[in-house]
C-alpha cells in the first residue's frame, strides 16, 4: 500500500470498501481470515481487527463466529463520508444512517458530498447515506414500514407522504426539540404542519426539506406554428378550451407531434399534480375528510370535466412519454409540471423558448388554489439507540433544513425550502421567479393522513380512466368513494388484527 498519513487500520478498512465498490469482494462473499489479512497489509491481527470492527459497525460487514467475515451491502450503497474522504476524518464517535429513495446517481452523491460537510462540521458524527428504494417510490411496499417492522430503521430518512409512519408512532415529534421554532420561522409555511400520532394527537414530525408546486408549461414555437401568436399575460381556462382544439388539428397533421401533455396517475404518483385542478372550494384542510368532501364536491366535478375536456380535444401525448416529448418540441402545452422542465433545459443547454404560467383558477376564484408537494424529513424512534444517537440525528436533520437546497451541488428542480436563499430560480427571468416563490408561500400543504398512498391508488386508477375516456366524471367519483370506503374498512379491519396479535407494521399496508 501506497504511503498515507491515517492510521493503519483506517487504511485497511477504505481498502476491503474500495473493493467492494470495484466489485472485487461481491455481497455475501467471505472475506479472507485475519491471518490472512493481517499478512496482506503487513500489519498485527490487532490492527486487522480494529479495522473489521469499523467495517462491522457501519454494517457493511457481518462476522459469523466459527465462519468468518461477509459482505453485507453491495456498491450501490456501501458509499459513505468516511469511505469517499477517509484519510480526512479521525474515525467517527457515532455513526447514523439515513435514507433516502431511490435518486438519481448524481442525487445520490449529492447527499454523500453534504454529509461530509456535516462531517466536517461535527467531526464525532459520521451519516451514512442509504436508498431504501432501489425499485421507485411508486413500486410494491413501503420501505420504511418493512425497515422498521424487521427492526432495522435507519436513524433519519426522506420520504414523500408520511401519516401512515406518525399514525404509528414511528416518527419523533419535532417541535419540542431545541432550535425547532428557529428553523421553522424560515422555512415556507406549506413546509411545516401537524400530522396525527396514534393517539390522534397532532405534532411536527417531519419537515420538508425541499418543495415544489405546478405550474402550466407552453412552448411558444409549438403554439406559433400551430397558429397561435397572440400569448395572454395568463392563461384561463376558456384560453386551454380554445387553445387543445387549435393544437390537436396541428399535431395530428404533423406525425409525432402532441397538442398537450397530461401524465397520467401511476399508482399514487402523478396524483398531486391534478389536485389544482380539482381542489375548488370544496376542500378545508388536509385531513381524510377533507379530501371526500372534495370528491363529493361540484367544483371537483366542474374541474375533473374540464381535464377530460382537454385530453379529449388536445391530441395528448402518451403518458409515458409526455415530459420527454414536451422537452424535444413534439408537445405544445404541459400541464401541471414541477420546474424540470427548465432544469432538464438548462442542464443540457437545449435553447427552448418556454413560457410559464400560472394554473387557472376555478371560476368565482382570483387565485388558483396551489397544492405543495414536498420530500420530508423526520426521525425514527427505533432507529435512534441512546440520547447521543438523537443529538446527532437532530444536527443532521438541522443541517439539511439549512443547507440542502442553498448548497450549489443539492440544487435540483424543486424550490428551496428555506426561504431567501440563492437557487436556480435566480437564472430565471424575474417575472417567472417571482411567480414560482409567490406561488410556493400561497401554497397549501399536500393531502397527507393515514392510508394516503392506498387511497390515492385506487383515486389514480378512477382518474386515469376517466381522463381516457373509458368512464365519465360522475362515475369516477361515485367509484373512488365507494372503494375508497371499502378500502378503509379492509385496512382498518386488518390494523385492528395485527394490533391483536402482536403483528409487526410492516405488514399493516
Amino acid at each position: 500500500m501506497e504511503k498515507q498519513y491515517s492510521p493503519h487500520y483506517i487504511r485497511i478498512r477504505n481498502d476491503i470498501l474500495r473493493k467492494i465498490r470495484d466489485g472485487i469482494l461481491s455481497k455475501d462473499s467471505r472475506l479472507p481470515s485475519e491471518r490472512e489479512l493481517a499478512e496482506e497489509y503487513g500489519v498485527s491481527r490487532v490492527t486487522v481487527c480494529g479495522a473489521l470492527r469499523e467495517l462491522v459497525n457501519s454494517g457493511t460487514i457481518r462476522k459469523i463466529r466459527g465462519s468468518g467475515s461477509y459482505v453485507n451491502m453491495t456498491c450501490e450503497n456501501s458509499d459513505s463520508p468516511d469511505e469517499l474522504f477517509g484519510s480526512l476524518f479521525a474515525p467517527a464517535k457515532i455513526t447514523i444512517r439515513h435514507g433516502m429513495m431511490r435518486g438519481s446517481p448524481h442525487m445520490f452523491l449529492r447527499m454523500q458530498i453534504l454529509a461530509a460537510l456535516f462531517r466536517i462540521e461535527n467531526p464525532e458524527v459520521n451519516v451514512k447515506i442509504e436508498v431504501v428504494n432501489p425499485k421507485g417510490c411508486a413500486s410494491g411496499g413501503d420501505p420504511y414500514l418493512l425497515l422498521v417492522g424487521s427492526g432495522n430503521p435507519p436513524a433519519t430518512g426522506e420520504f414523500f407522504f408520511y401519516s401512515d409512519y406518525s399514525a404509528l408512532n414511528m416518527l419523533v415529534p419535532l417541535e419540542g426539540l431545541p432550535g425547532f421554532q428557529d428553523i421553522a420561522e424560515q422555512l415556507y409555511p406549506g413546509a411545516v404542519f401537524n400530522t396525527p400520532d396514534a393517539s390522534g394527537s397532532g405534532h411536527v414530525h417531519a419537515i420538508a426539506t425541499r418543495v415544489n408546486s405546478r405550474f402550466v408549461f407552453v412552448n411558444l414555437d409549438f403554439l406559433e406554428k400551430a397558429g397561435i401568436r397572440e400569448i395572454p399575460d395568463e392563461i384561463t381556462n376558456e384560453i386551454l378550451d380554445e387553445w387543445c382544439p387549435v393544437l390537436a388539428s396541428y399535431s395530428s397533421g404533423n406525425p409525432g407531434n402532441y397538442g398537450i401533455a397530461v401524465p397520467m396517475p401511476r399508482q399514487w404518483s402523478n396524483i398531486v399534480d391534478k389536485l389544482p385542478y380539482l381542489w375548488g372550494s370544496g376542500v378545508d384542510g388536509i385531513s381524510l375528510e377533507a379530501f371526500l368532501n372534495m370528491l363529493s364536491s361540484d367544483t371537483f366535478l366542474s374541474g375533473l370535466s374540464r381535464l377530460r375536456r382537454w385530453c379529449e380535444y388536445g391530441n395528448p401525448a402518451p403518458s409515458g412519454e409526455a415530459e420527454e416529448l414536451f422537452m424535444l418540441g413534439k408537445c405544445g402545452i404541459f400541464l401541471s409540471s414541477t420546474l424540470r422542465p427548465w432544469t432538464i433545459s438548462q442542464n443540457i443547454c437545449m435553447e427552448r423558448n418556454f413560457r410559464l404560467f400560472r394554473i387557472p383558477p376555478d371560476p368565482g376564484r382570483t387565485e388558483s388554489v396551489s397544492v405543495l408537494g414536498n420530500f420530508s424529513a423526520g426521525i425514527f424512534r427505533s432507529g435512534i439507540r441512546s440520547d447521543a444517537e438523537m443529538e446527532a440525528a437532530w444536527k443532521w436533520l438541522r443541517f439539511l433544513f439549512q443547507k440542502r437546497s442553498q448548497f450549489q451541488l443539492s440544487c435540483d428542480f424543486d424550490m428551496p425550502t428555506l426561504k431567501g436563499v440563492r437557487s436556480r430560480l435566480d437564472s430565471l427571468p424575474a417575472s417567472e421567479s417571482n411567480l414560482i416563490r409567490q406561488t410556493i408561500e400561497n401554497a397549501c400543504p399536500q393531502f397527507d393522513f393515514t392510508h394516503m398512498r392506498p387511497v390515492f391508488t385506487v383515486f389514480g386508477r378512477e382518474l386515469s380512466a376517466c381522463l381516457k375516456g373509458e368512464i365519465n366524471p360522475r362515475t369516477c367519483v361515485s367509484n373512488t368513494i365507494m372503494k375508497t370506503g371499502n378500502l378503509l374498512g379492509n385496512l382498518q379491519s386488518a390494523h385492528g388484527a395485527q394490533s391483536a396479535g402482536g403483528g409487526c407494521c410492516g405488514s399493516v399496508l
